[in-house]
């Protein structure tokens, strides 16, 4: 009786262990296919932007795919329902345009069935073939929201976000079905220096029986920032685990007293002929290898404005806003900022935190800004980002180049939230503030832009520093005068 139960027992045991292994290889086996997954979109994403915009891009596809499929990411969503099907929600009409001179379906008629059966690898084929439509058509997508207005509202993409993509009064079916994102806004979270929690809203409130493009930010940002907890980094962090011989590839060596020097190897190895490194050296003479980042060539431009200065400028839109930059002669390099960025080994610090879109950066500038980083090791900085891809840097009409930077003013509580120092003037923490300007005169900078406010009912302004509209909410380092201490030293 015993023997029974004993071969029970261990039947039971290794029953649940082959349940185990099995799950187990099932998450393996799902893991491969998700990478396998993400590779897919990177490559689509490179087909039809070109590969210096092809993270960038990959970025505003998953972030659109997220939001259409509810993070799920599954190719039959929304088709047991019969509404719109799939990873970008095809409607009718859409699959219609597809089909149309079987110029955008492989010479197969395309169906919402067809689609649900898909696997998320071959649905993927048909999300590039969508797009490339869209781009064959005229459209040019250069951020997330105009790719989504090509899923969403395809007649939106390259206007202003006040443009009224559909109303109660002359599109009531489209507007009542997506009645709930008329006046929907973002409302991002911290805690002020009171232990209050307060909130920034990013979009509007109205409810006029109005949708513009511009009220679709909100639903963006929610799913940019519910993604940042799975976001694959693309680009390599804490790079002295495994060193990467500096002969391989172009590397920025940032020293501790203001140097800068750019080493050019005489061979580059192939994967590393579009990538620079950046290497700080510590006050003892230690090499810290921070990071590897893509870089790509801009247009130069001279400056920006808000106003069209005729032949040589052109236009941008960006933030509802229109701008004019006048495009000057050659080209510029500007590489990718993958924030946050956290390094911490050995007695160096660099923490930054991601608060913007605009991660693209001059190659010089970004040594610059590494070395002031490192120099304060404050956990707390954010940046408030520098230029886009194209390197105007829209909306702003200070950023061309990506010369010009911004962080978020320092906190007293360290907690890295937002400041408005026009209304906390007292949150600010002037001394760390000042340091870390400090450390920006050493590495090139000489001239800021913040706000005048009172201190102890006493005028103020951080040292150095400009007043400027709009610029109680971050410090902007300005390119004017910026001059390191830099050389280029050839092999």
């Amino acid at each position: 009786m015993n023997n029974i139960i004993c071969h029970g027992v261990i039947n039971l045991l290794a029953k649940k262990e082959r349940k185990k292994e099995r799950k187990k290889e099932r998450k393996k086996e799902r893991k491969k296919e998700r990478k396998k997954e993400r590779k897919k979109v990177v490559q689509i994403c490179a087909e039809l932007w070109g590969e210096s915009r092809k993270k960038e891009m990959t970025d505003h596809l998953m972030n659109c795919m997220a939001l259409e499929t509810g993070e799920k990411f599954k190719p039959d969503t929304g088709y047991s329902s019969g509404g719109a099907t799939g990873l970008v929600q095809w409607t009718g009409s859409a699959i219609d345009g597809m089909n149309k001179n079987n110029k955008y379906n492989y010479g197969k008629i395309l169906t919402k069935k067809a689609l649900a059966n898909m696997t998320i690898l071959q649905q993927l084929e048909y999300v590039k073939l969508y797009f490339k439509m869209w781009i064959d058509s005229g459209k040019v997508i250069n951020d997330s929201l105009d790719m989504y207005m090509c899923i969403w509202c395809p007649a939106a993409v390259g206007k202003e976000d006040s443009f009224i993509c559909y109303s109660e009064k002359n599109s009531s079916k489209n507007y009542n079905a997506n009645k709930s994102i008329d006046g929907e806004y973002y409302r991002e979270k911290y805690i002020n220096a009171k232990g209050k929690t307060v909130y920034n809203t990013v979009g509007k409130s109205d409810g006029n029986g109005e949708i513009t493009k511009g009220e679709l930010r909100p639903r963006l940002k929610v799913k940019q920032v519910s993604g940042i907890n799975y976001k694959e980094i693309n680009f390599t962090c804490n790079t002295s685990q495994t060193p990467i011989n500096a002969k391989d590839v172009i590397t920025f060596h940032i020293y501790a007293d203001g140097k800068i020097e750019k080493h050019i190897p005489k061979n580059i190895k192939e994967e590393y002929k579009k990538k620079y490194k950046y290497t700080y050296h510590d006050k003892d003479g230690k090499e810290h290898n921070i990071c590897i980042v893509d870089f790509i060539i801009a247009q130069n431009w001279i400056v920006g404005s808000k106003i069209n200065g005729g032949k040589g400028w052109e236009k941008r839109v960006a933030g509802g806003k229109t701008r004019y930059y006048q495009k000057g002669n050659g080209e510029v390099e500007l590489v990718k900022v993958k924030v946050p960025l956290n390094y911490n080994q050995k007695g160096v610090n660099i923490k930054i935190g991601d608060n913007t879109d605009r991660e693209y950066i001059n190659p010089k500038a970004f040594a610059s800004m590494l070395g002031a980083v490192a120099e304060c090791g404050y956990n707390d900085f954010n940046f408030n980002g520098s230029t886009s891809s194209d390197g105007t840097g829209a909306p702003s009409v200070t950023h061309v180049n990506g010369v010009s930077f911004d962080f978020r003013y320092l906190r007293k509580d360290r907690t890295g939230n937002n400041l408005h120092i026009d209304t906390e003037p007292n949150s600010l923490d002037i001394l760390r503030e000042e340091k870390f300007i400090d450390a920006l005169i050493k590495f090139g900078y000489s001239k800021f832009y913040s706000y005048n406010i009172k201190v102890n009912g006493k005028p103020f302004i951080l040292k150095n520093s400009t007043h400027l509209a709009d610029h109680n909410h971050h410090l902007h380092i300005r390119r004017e005068g910026y001059n390191p201490k830099y050389k280029e030293i050839k092999e």
